[in-house]
């Protein structure tokens, strides 16, 4: 049955809450709650009741239902502070207050989304399929999806198990681990799989695997058992008990129909499960099942979550195979594009090394920056999509769900690591660990250490070997994996604390080549503009004008002399008039060559 509660949607059969359209991730104890309270909307819903009918009658605290009413009230939207939800009756229970709309079993839960454009990922998708042939012939398949944030895990999964060629031949369960600050329930994601296994088989037949091959895992969804029969006792079932039903009860599933079980998010997921996947990959009985997992390798080192160690052991055994997903290709960002909107070629070569420049193929970033474009009205729809003006002219900022994941992955960092990544956000694109150094609290030593850890758990850099600078200094470089990257982490820098990095960094980089400094002249007249220490960002512009001359680059020294004349008045130099002077006449050559006597730039100069 399907019912509308406000905003929400609730399958009763699928057992999927949805709000706004979109699936919300909850607990199987939260739903088994939600349905209790649904099915006794008209009455009370007493504590007792709860108990016996949720944790049969084991012993918990009020704390813990408490827990599962708050988590239920905000996946309904309710902040629980005017309870139009569900409403408190102080000692007694809850009540379902909500208009409840009952839709029947035959209308649709919500809209389909529309699968998003699926790109670069074809050999991975074949290689899904052949794995799946492999496991519908009795041979049991254990598959690792890995990647960071946002390089299209879900979407390669969810594009294998809806298609046809998987749908029509086996029955799929799929979770996904929530991150939670605490002690995670054993087994979570299973028990919601096992849900989702009983909407697609018939909730009778599931109920009468798990009765037969695992009564202690029957127990513990309460929403499948009958009240008149006896519950297995799973006070003192064992960890190894659990495990061993759980992998017969598949087992026996899979015989009757090829089973899927496709478990996101791993790196959340509690221990109990992990166990359950490595006892299911090395179980040397034959099984036309399935197991897909997927998680960030670089969040489960930064979290020291065991899965990758769980992983790792598997794949010594030879019991799984590991997709390890990477970057889109330009060519693959073009096809995106080209599907979404089909462009003229010229605009679609100019966007599409655009994006990619930008996004270096992350996924999420393609998308998002191609939405912001969308939204911002760059690209437009005039009985065709087109640019509306040369991609050099446009400016984005990062978009908010980029924000918000950039946002995410700082926050877990720790703080001396955050710090050495602001540092280096502020510095540039590319940097080195003796520059870093240069900033007040840090050294060298520790800013490697930290920025080798980073690059080992494949966040926000990546290694880009040693340099040494002139007076004897040998560091690492480093460079970050996305400009956005850059980008998120320098926007959290206060003004005055980017002018004083710059400076403390300029002046280190000026020390260390002394007498070479031509050769950085550029670098540090930025640096020194930054710092707001104009009368040496004047000397380093001049010297960078000298360079570009001495190199034929007439329009740069042209640029670069007429940038450091500008300065000038920030300077507060002793005679500024001569500085201006001396540069005038290299100036004009610069001009002469590029735009004849004639020009107007030399009636200004003289």
């Amino acid at each position: 049955m399907l019912f509308r509660i406000n905003r929400c949607i609730v399958d009763t059969t699928a057992f999927e809450l949805r709000r706004d359209d979109e699936i919300i991730a909850v607990q199987p104890q939260v739903f088994d709650l939600l349905l209790l309270l649904l099915e006794n909307r008209h009455r009370l819903v007493t504590k007792e009741e709860i108990f016996q009918r949720i944790w049969k009658n084991r012993i918990v605290s009020d704390a813990a239902l408490s827990s599962r009413i708050k988590t239920l009230r905000q996946a309904l939207g309710d902040d629980g502070t005017e309870q139009g939800c569900i409403r408190t009756v102080r000692r007694r229970g809850f009540r379902l207050v909500a208009p409840v709309e009952a839709l029947g079993a035959t209308e649709a839960a919500a809209p389909v989304p529309e699968q998003p454009e699926f790109v670069g990922r074809e050999e991975e998708l074949s290689l899904l399929g052949t794995l799946l042939t492999k496991a519908c012939s009795g041979r049991r398949q254990v598959v690792f999806v890995t990647g960071e944030a946002g390089i299209g895990k879900t979407c390669l999964v969810s594009t294998f198990v809806s298609s046809p060629a998987t749908s029509s031949r086996a029955s799929i369960g799929h979770a996904q681990c929530i991150e939670l600050y605490g002690t995670s329930e054993p087994y979570l994601p299973i028990f919601e799989a096992m849900q989702r296994l009983g909407a697609q088989i018939g909730v009778d037949k599931l109920a009468i695997y798990l009765k037969s091959f695992a009564p202690t895992w029957l127990a513990q969804m309460p929403w499948l058992s009958d009240g008149a029969q006896p519950t297995a006792d799973v006070a003192g079932a064992t960890p190894q008990r659990m495990l061993r039903e759980l992998a017969q009860a598949l087992e026996a599933m899979s015989a009757a129909r090829p089973t899927v079980l496709w478990l996101e998010d791993l790196h959340w997921s509690d221990r109990s499960t992990l166990d359950a996947i490595s006892f299911l990959a090395r179980r040397s009985e034959a099984a036309r099942l399935m197991v897909i997992g997927s998680y960030r390798p670089a969040e489960a080192r930064a979290r020291r979550h065991p899965v990758q160690a769980v992983k790792d052991a598997v794949a010594l055994h030879g019991a799984c195979t590991e997709l390890a997903l990477g970057f889109l290709g330009l060519k693959d960002v073009a096809a995106y594009l080209q599907r979404r909107f089909a462009l003229e070629p010229a605009a679609l070569g100019e966007l599409s090394q655009f994006i990619h420049g930008r996004t270096d193929g992350n996924p999420l970033f393609v998308v998002a920056l191609t939405d912001d474009l969308e939204r911002s009205g760059a690209l437009r729809d005039d009985d065709g999509w087109r640019l509306a003006e040369p991609v050099s002219r446009i400016g984005l900022t990062i978009p908010d769900t980029v924000q918000i994941l950039i946002g995410q992955q700082i926050e877990n960092l720790a703080a001396e690591e955050r710090r050495v990544l602001q540092v280096a956000a502020v510095s540039g694109a590319e940097f080195s660990a003796a520059g870093i150094a240069a900033t007040p609290g840090l050294d060298i030593q520790a800013v490697e250490e930290i920025c080798d850890r980073l690059v080992q758990r494949q966040q926000f850099i990546v290694g880009r070997g040693s340099e040494d600078w002139p007076d004897g200094t040998v560091a690492n470089r480093y460079a970050f994996v996305h400009a956005m990257y850059q980008e998120g982490l320098g926007s959290r820098v206060s003004e005055a604390r980017r002018v004083e990095w710059q400076g403390s960094i300029a002046e280190r980089e000026e020390q260390a080549y002394g007498a070479n400094v031509r050769g950085i002249a550029a670098q540090l007249a930025v640096r020194f503009e930054a710092a707001r220490r104009y009368d040496r960002g004047v000397k380093y512009l001049e010297l960078a004008a000298r360079n570009a001359l001495a190199g034929n680059a007439y329009i740069e020294a042209d640029r670069l002399y007429g940038k450091a004349i500008d300065m000038l008045p920030l300077a507060h130099l002793d005679d500024p008039a001569k500085v201006e002077l001396r540069m005038l006449l290299p100036r004009s050559v610069a001009v002469i060559v590029t735009q004849g006597y004639a020009a107007d730039e030399i009636d200004k100069i003289h």
